[in-house]
């Protein structure tokens, strides 16, 4: 079998909780599914000092956040937009 590259080490959103931030990534492909998604991720710390000692986080894929504005109930004459992290539509 192949092996997959699992090393996040590099990614943006990895580098925002190693700085003991909690994330919301902006879209991208993931590397183990090959499709959009989102990575949502906190920091892990000890109770010594707030020093990140890892990550927890999870996937978002695309679909499933367009199909959650898609349903989102609106007054008449609003509308829904999202904006990535650099305050892009």
């Amino acid at each position: 079998t192949e092996q997959m590259d699992t090393d996040v080490s590099d990614r943006a959103w990895f580098k925002q909780i190693m700085t003991g931030e909690m994330t919301v990534s902006d879209p991208l492909i993931g590397r183990t599914t090959g499709r959009f998604i989102f990575i949502v991720a906190a920091p892990i710390t000890s109770s010594e000092d707030s020093q990140p000692r890892g990550a927890v986080g999870g996937t978002v894929k695309i679909d499933r956040f367009l199909q959650i504005i898609s349903n989102l109930q609106q007054e008449p004459g609003s509308y829904v937009f999202a904006l990535n992290s650099q305050g892009v539509p």
